[in-house]
Protein backbone atom coordinates (compact mmCIF):
# COMPACT_ATOMS: atom_id res chain seq x y z
CA UNK A 1 0.00 0.00 0.00
CA UNK A 2 1.06 3.88 -0.15
CA UNK A 3 1.87 6.18 2.46
CA UNK A 4 -0.98 6.10 4.45
CA UNK A 5 -3.67 8.49 5.64
CA UNK A 6 -4.90 10.16 8.69
CA UNK A 7 -8.05 7.91 8.26
CA UNK A 8 -5.44 4.90 7.62
CA UNK A 9 -4.00 5.37 11.07
CA UNK A 10 -7.34 6.17 12.88
CA UNK A 11 -8.79 2.93 11.08
CA UNK A 12 -5.48 0.71 12.48
CA UNK A 13 -6.25 1.77 16.12
CA UNK A 14 -9.81 0.30 16.47
CA UNK A 15 -8.34 -3.22 15.96
CA UNK A 16 -9.66 -4.62 19.61
CA UNK A 17 -6.29 -4.15 21.42
CA UNK A 18 -6.23 -4.18 25.14
CA UNK A 19 -5.73 -1.00 26.58
CA UNK A 20 -6.22 -0.22 30.70
CA UNK A 21 -5.95 3.34 32.47
CA UNK A 22 -6.97 3.44 36.20
CA UNK A 23 -8.68 0.25 36.45
CA UNK A 24 -10.62 0.54 33.76
CA UNK A 25 -10.57 -0.67 30.01
CA UNK A 26 -10.43 1.98 27.31
CA UNK A 27 -12.49 0.16 25.17
CA UNK A 28 -12.35 2.85 21.83
CA UNK A 29 -8.70 5.06 21.67
CA UNK A 30 -10.04 6.92 18.67
CA UNK A 31 -12.99 7.91 20.76
CA UNK A 32 -11.46 8.86 24.23
CA UNK A 33 -10.42 12.56 25.32
CA UNK A 34 -7.00 11.48 26.32
CA UNK A 35 -5.50 10.32 23.19
CA UNK A 36 -7.95 11.80 20.53
CA UNK A 37 -5.90 15.41 20.86
CA UNK A 38 -2.16 13.29 19.69
CA UNK A 39 -4.44 10.65 17.17
CA UNK A 40 -5.19 13.83 15.70
CA UNK A 41 -2.09 15.75 15.52
CA UNK A 42 -0.97 12.44 13.92
CA UNK A 43 -3.44 11.87 11.67
CA UNK A 44 -2.96 15.59 10.28
CA UNK A 45 0.91 14.86 9.80
CA UNK A 46 -0.14 11.52 7.83
CA UNK A 47 -2.52 13.23 5.29
CA UNK A 48 0.89 15.83 4.81
CA UNK A 49 2.29 13.80 3.22
CA UNK A 50 -0.55 13.04 0.38
CA UNK A 51 -1.02 16.95 0.04
CA UNK A 52 0.54 18.32 -3.10
CA UNK A 53 3.04 21.33 -1.30
CA UNK A 54 4.52 18.37 1.35
CA UNK A 55 4.65 15.03 -0.69
CA UNK A 56 7.87 15.42 -2.22
CA UNK A 57 9.11 16.54 1.39
CA UNK A 58 7.94 13.94 3.18
CA UNK A 59 8.23 11.09 0.79
CA UNK A 60 9.27 9.44 -2.42
CA UNK A 61 8.77 7.32 -5.09
CA UNK A 62 9.91 3.01 -4.62
CA UNK A 63 8.55 0.92 -6.83
CA UNK A 64 5.51 2.73 -8.59
CA UNK A 65 4.37 3.81 -4.55
CA UNK A 66 4.97 6.60 -2.89
CA UNK A 67 6.81 5.70 1.00
CA UNK A 68 8.08 7.52 3.98
CA UNK A 69 11.17 9.30 4.29
CA UNK A 70 11.32 8.08 7.18
CA UNK A 71 11.36 4.68 6.05
CA UNK A 72 14.33 5.57 3.78
CA UNK A 73 18.01 3.75 4.80
CA UNK A 74 20.43 6.94 3.58
CA UNK A 75 22.93 5.15 0.28
CA UNK A 76 24.61 8.91 0.01
CA UNK A 77 24.64 11.99 1.10
CA UNK A 78 21.93 13.50 -1.16
CA UNK A 79 19.55 10.85 0.41
CA UNK A 80 20.62 11.31 3.65
CA UNK A 81 19.95 15.08 3.10
CA UNK A 82 16.58 13.92 2.10
CA UNK A 83 15.60 12.24 4.95
CA UNK A 84 16.62 14.96 7.39
CA UNK A 85 14.73 17.44 5.58
CA UNK A 86 11.15 14.76 6.55
CA UNK A 87 12.96 14.92 9.85
CA UNK A 88 12.69 18.49 10.34
CA UNK A 89 9.54 19.03 9.06
CA UNK A 90 8.35 16.00 11.61
CA UNK A 91 9.56 17.90 14.06
CA UNK A 92 8.60 21.57 13.31
CA UNK A 93 5.36 20.29 12.66
CA UNK A 94 5.09 19.42 16.43
CA UNK A 95 7.65 21.83 17.98
CA UNK A 96 9.70 19.15 18.66
CA UNK A 97 7.90 18.10 21.51
CA UNK A 98 7.18 14.69 20.96
CA UNK A 99 10.23 12.38 21.46
CA UNK A 100 8.43 9.15 20.00
CA UNK A 101 6.14 10.19 17.22
CA UNK A 102 6.35 7.84 13.77
CA UNK A 103 9.80 9.08 12.76
CA UNK A 104 11.51 8.30 15.50
CA UNK A 105 11.08 4.23 16.05
CA UNK A 106 10.77 4.38 12.08
CA UNK A 107 14.53 5.35 12.36
CA UNK A 108 14.55 2.49 14.94
CA UNK A 109 13.49 0.14 12.37
CA UNK A 110 16.09 1.61 9.71
CA UNK A 111 18.78 1.09 12.30
CA UNK A 112 17.52 -2.99 12.70
CA UNK A 113 18.08 -3.09 9.13
CA UNK A 114 21.33 -1.96 9.56
CA UNK A 115 22.12 -4.10 12.32
CA UNK A 116 21.23 -6.93 9.69
CA UNK A 117 25.05 -7.62 8.93
CA UNK A 118 25.95 -8.62 13.06
CA UNK A 119 23.02 -10.61 12.92
CA UNK A 120 23.56 -12.94 10.57
CA UNK A 121 27.22 -13.44 11.77
CA UNK A 122 24.33 -15.49 14.45
CA UNK A 123 22.07 -16.40 12.20
CA UNK A 124 20.81 -15.88 8.82
CA UNK A 125 17.27 -16.69 9.22
CA UNK A 126 16.74 -13.89 12.23
CA UNK A 127 18.80 -11.37 9.65
CA UNK A 128 16.35 -12.31 6.91
CA UNK A 129 13.33 -11.67 9.62
CA UNK A 130 14.64 -8.37 10.41
CA UNK A 131 15.06 -7.22 6.78
CA UNK A 132 11.50 -8.74 6.08
CA UNK A 133 10.10 -6.83 8.81
CA UNK A 134 11.78 -3.31 7.96
CA UNK A 135 9.97 -3.99 4.43
CA UNK A 136 6.55 -5.00 6.20
CA UNK A 137 7.07 -1.42 8.23
CA UNK A 138 7.94 0.51 5.39
CA UNK A 139 5.47 -0.43 3.01
CA UNK A 140 2.54 -0.16 5.49
CA UNK A 141 3.57 3.36 6.57
CA UNK A 142 3.40 2.02 10.09
CA UNK A 143 3.60 3.73 13.42
CA UNK A 144 5.45 2.16 16.25
CA UNK A 145 6.17 2.13 20.00
CA UNK A 146 9.54 0.44 21.48
CA UNK A 147 9.74 -1.44 25.01
CA UNK A 148 13.43 -1.69 26.61
CA UNK A 149 13.26 -0.87 29.69
CA UNK A 150 12.61 -3.44 32.72
CA UNK A 151 10.24 -3.19 34.87
CA UNK A 152 11.36 -1.82 38.05
CA UNK A 153 13.54 -4.60 40.02
CA UNK A 154 16.06 -5.86 42.55
CA UNK A 155 19.10 -4.61 41.60
CA UNK A 156 21.39 -6.47 44.27
CA UNK A 157 19.94 -9.82 42.23
CA UNK A 158 20.60 -10.81 38.57
CA UNK A 159 17.50 -10.64 36.02
CA UNK A 160 17.31 -14.29 36.46
CA UNK A 161 17.03 -14.03 40.28
CA UNK A 162 14.06 -12.03 41.35
CA UNK A 163 12.13 -13.04 43.65
CA UNK A 164 9.37 -12.88 41.26
CA UNK A 165 10.17 -15.32 38.33
CA UNK A 166 7.56 -13.51 35.71
CA UNK A 167 8.44 -9.75 37.10
CA UNK A 168 11.12 -9.76 33.73
CA UNK A 169 9.82 -10.37 30.34
CA UNK A 170 11.52 -13.54 29.34
CA UNK A 171 11.05 -16.93 27.27
CA UNK A 172 8.33 -19.46 29.22
CA UNK A 173 7.97 -21.98 26.47
CA UNK A 174 7.97 -22.88 22.38
CA UNK A 175 5.23 -23.48 20.18
CA UNK A 176 4.90 -24.43 16.29
CA UNK A 177 3.86 -20.55 15.95
CA UNK A 178 6.73 -19.14 17.87
CA UNK A 179 8.38 -18.84 21.63
CA UNK A 180 5.59 -17.89 24.29
CA UNK A 181 6.83 -14.97 26.50
CA UNK A 182 6.08 -13.75 29.59
CA UNK A 183 6.67 -10.37 32.09
CA UNK A 184 6.63 -6.50 32.13
CA UNK A 185 8.31 -4.09 29.52
CA UNK A 186 7.55 -0.76 30.94
CA UNK A 187 7.81 3.24 29.14
CA UNK A 188 6.22 2.28 26.17
CA UNK A 189 6.01 5.67 24.89
CA UNK A 190 3.18 5.96 22.36
CA UNK A 191 2.05 2.59 22.76
CA UNK A 192 -1.81 3.06 23.41
CA UNK A 193 -1.91 4.69 19.94
CA UNK A 194 0.75 2.53 17.61
CA UNK A 195 0.18 -0.05 15.32
CA UNK A 196 3.25 -2.40 16.97
CA UNK A 197 5.70 -2.65 19.09
CA UNK A 198 10.03 -3.22 18.92
CA UNK A 199 10.76 -5.37 22.23
CA UNK A 200 14.58 -5.70 23.45
CA UNK A 201 15.98 -5.01 26.45
CA UNK A 202 18.30 -1.74 27.03
CA UNK A 203 20.53 -4.06 30.06
CA UNK A 204 22.52 -7.11 28.54
CA UNK A 205 22.05 -10.31 29.49
CA UNK A 206 24.20 -12.77 31.00
CA UNK A 207 25.76 -16.15 29.67
CA UNK A 208 23.48 -18.57 31.62
CA UNK A 209 19.95 -15.53 31.08
CA UNK A 210 19.45 -17.38 27.50
CA UNK A 211 15.94 -17.20 28.50
CA UNK A 212 15.95 -13.42 29.12
CA UNK A 213 17.88 -12.47 25.47
CA UNK A 214 15.63 -11.98 22.70
CA UNK A 215 13.95 -9.01 20.55
CA UNK A 216 11.41 -9.38 18.58
CA UNK A 217 8.12 -6.92 17.33
CA UNK A 218 4.09 -7.75 17.42
CA UNK A 219 1.26 -5.60 16.88
CA UNK A 220 -0.57 -3.95 19.35
CA UNK A 221 -3.85 -6.37 19.36
CA UNK A 222 -1.62 -9.63 20.10
CA UNK A 223 -3.60 -11.86 22.44
CA UNK A 224 -2.12 -12.17 26.22
CA UNK A 225 -0.67 -7.99 25.24
CA UNK A 226 -2.03 -5.67 28.00
CA UNK A 227 -1.28 -1.67 28.07
CA UNK A 228 -1.48 -0.14 31.11
CA UNK A 229 -1.75 3.55 30.71
CA UNK A 230 0.11 6.46 33.11
CA UNK A 231 -2.11 9.52 33.97
CA UNK A 232 -4.04 10.75 30.82
CA UNK A 233 -2.73 14.30 30.89
CA UNK A 234 -5.31 15.61 28.08
CA UNK A 235 -8.43 13.63 29.05
CA UNK A 236 -9.28 16.62 31.25
CA UNK A 237 -7.25 19.70 29.68
CA UNK A 238 -8.19 22.54 28.35
CA UNK A 239 -7.19 23.22 25.10
CA UNK A 240 -6.12 26.57 25.43
CA UNK A 241 -4.41 26.35 28.86
CA UNK A 242 -2.78 23.21 28.11
CA UNK A 243 -1.86 23.36 24.27
CA UNK A 244 1.07 21.31 24.36
CA UNK A 245 -0.89 18.83 26.54
CA UNK A 246 -3.99 18.71 24.36
CA UNK A 247 -1.86 17.80 20.96
CA UNK A 248 1.34 16.23 21.96
CA UNK A 249 0.80 14.07 24.97
CA UNK A 250 2.15 10.63 24.00
CA UNK A 251 0.83 8.49 26.82
CA UNK A 252 3.79 6.00 28.42
CA UNK A 253 2.53 2.93 28.93
CA UNK A 254 3.92 -0.32 30.37
CA UNK A 255 3.01 -3.55 28.47
CA UNK A 256 2.15 -6.91 30.45
CA UNK A 257 2.83 -10.32 28.44
CA UNK A 258 0.80 -13.33 29.60
CA UNK A 259 1.78 -16.05 27.76
CA UNK A 260 2.13 -14.24 24.70
CA UNK A 261 3.02 -15.96 21.52
CA UNK A 262 6.01 -13.89 19.13
CA UNK A 263 5.46 -15.81 15.78
CA UNK A 264 8.62 -17.08 14.68
CA UNK A 265 8.91 -14.65 11.89
CA UNK A 266 9.07 -11.71 14.01
CA UNK A 267 11.96 -12.79 15.59
CA UNK A 268 15.38 -11.09 15.54
CA UNK A 269 17.34 -12.30 18.14
CA UNK A 270 16.59 -15.48 20.34
CA UNK A 271 18.26 -16.95 23.42
CA UNK A 272 21.39 -15.30 22.32
CA UNK A 273 23.06 -12.94 25.01
CA UNK A 274 26.11 -12.33 23.11
CA UNK A 275 24.24 -10.98 19.79
CA UNK A 276 21.64 -8.63 22.20
CA UNK A 277 24.35 -6.97 23.82
CA UNK A 278 24.72 -5.15 20.47
CA UNK A 279 21.38 -4.61 20.05
CA UNK A 280 21.52 -0.92 21.19
CA UNK A 281 23.41 0.08 17.86
CA UNK A 282 19.52 0.14 16.43
CA UNK A 283 19.72 3.44 18.16
CA UNK A 284 22.18 5.23 15.63
CA UNK A 285 19.65 6.15 13.17
CA UNK A 286 16.59 6.99 16.03
CA UNK A 287 19.31 9.19 18.02
CA UNK A 288 19.73 11.38 14.60
CA UNK A 289 16.34 12.17 14.41
CA UNK A 290 16.43 12.85 17.85
CA UNK A 291 19.00 15.46 17.52
CA UNK A 292 17.33 17.20 15.10
CA UNK A 293 13.94 17.44 16.95
CA UNK A 294 15.90 18.25 20.00
CA UNK A 295 17.37 21.69 17.63
CA UNK A 296 13.81 22.66 17.05
CA UNK A 297 12.66 22.33 20.96
CA UNK A 298 15.32 24.69 21.79
CA UNK A 299 14.48 26.91 19.11
CA UNK A 300 11.21 27.43 20.94
CA UNK A 301 12.40 27.63 24.42
CA UNK A 302 14.73 30.37 23.01
CA UNK A 303 11.35 31.90 21.11
CA UNK A 304 9.62 31.87 24.61
CA UNK A 305 12.69 33.40 26.40
CA UNK A 306 12.96 36.44 23.87
CA UNK A 307 9.14 37.01 24.65
CA UNK A 308 8.94 36.42 28.08
CA UNK A 309 12.48 39.17 28.26
CA UNK A 310 10.10 41.81 25.63
CA UNK A 311 7.34 41.60 27.83
CA UNK A 312 8.98 42.25 31.27
CA UNK A 313 11.06 44.99 29.45
CA UNK A 314 13.90 43.51 30.39
CA UNK A 315 15.51 42.32 26.60
CA UNK A 316 18.14 45.00 26.39
CA UNK A 317 20.04 44.34 30.02
CA UNK A 318 22.92 42.87 30.17
CA UNK A 319 22.18 39.45 32.18
CA UNK A 320 19.18 38.51 30.15
CA UNK A 321 20.93 39.40 26.74
CA UNK A 322 24.04 37.39 27.96
CA UNK A 323 21.18 33.99 29.12
CA UNK A 324 19.44 34.24 25.71
CA UNK A 325 23.00 34.11 24.30
CA UNK A 326 23.72 31.30 26.26
CA UNK A 327 20.64 29.30 24.96
CA UNK A 328 21.45 30.37 21.41
CA UNK A 329 25.28 28.91 22.16
CA UNK A 330 23.47 26.11 22.88
CA UNK A 331 21.56 25.52 19.65
CA UNK A 332 24.48 26.39 17.19
CA UNK A 333 26.62 23.83 19.17
CA UNK A 334 24.15 21.11 18.42
CA UNK A 335 23.57 22.00 14.70
CA UNK A 336 27.27 21.98 14.70
CA UNK A 337 27.97 18.87 15.94
CA UNK A 338 24.90 17.49 13.99
CA UNK A 339 26.53 18.70 10.09
CA UNK A 340 30.22 17.15 11.71
CA UNK A 341 28.36 13.76 12.09
CA UNK A 342 26.61 14.06 8.77
CA UNK A 343 30.24 15.58 7.26
CA UNK A 344 32.31 12.44 8.54
CA UNK A 345 28.84 10.22 7.43
CA UNK A 346 30.33 6.49 6.42
CA UNK A 347 28.82 3.33 4.60
CA UNK A 348 28.10 1.17 7.42
CA UNK A 349 28.75 -3.04 6.97
CA UNK A 350 25.07 -3.18 5.52
CA UNK A 351 25.49 -0.50 2.72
Amino acid sequence: MPVRTGADYIRALRDGREVWHAGRRIEDVTAHSGFTGTIKTLADLYDKQHAPEFRDLMTFEHDGERVSYSYLAPKHAEQLARKRKNIEFWARETFGQMGRYPDFCAQLVVGLLDWTYAIEKHSQHWADNARQYYLHCRKNDLCLTHALTDQYYDRARRVSEQSDPDLILHIVGESQKGPVVRGLRTLATLAPISDEVLVYPNRPRDADEADYAIAFAIPMNTPGLKILCRDLYAEHADPERHPLTTRFDEVDAALIFEDVVVPWERVFVYKNPQLLAGIMYIHTWAQYSTMLRLVTKLEGFLGVAQLLTEYGGRNKSASSQILLSSLMQDIEILRSCIRVAEAKGYVTPDG
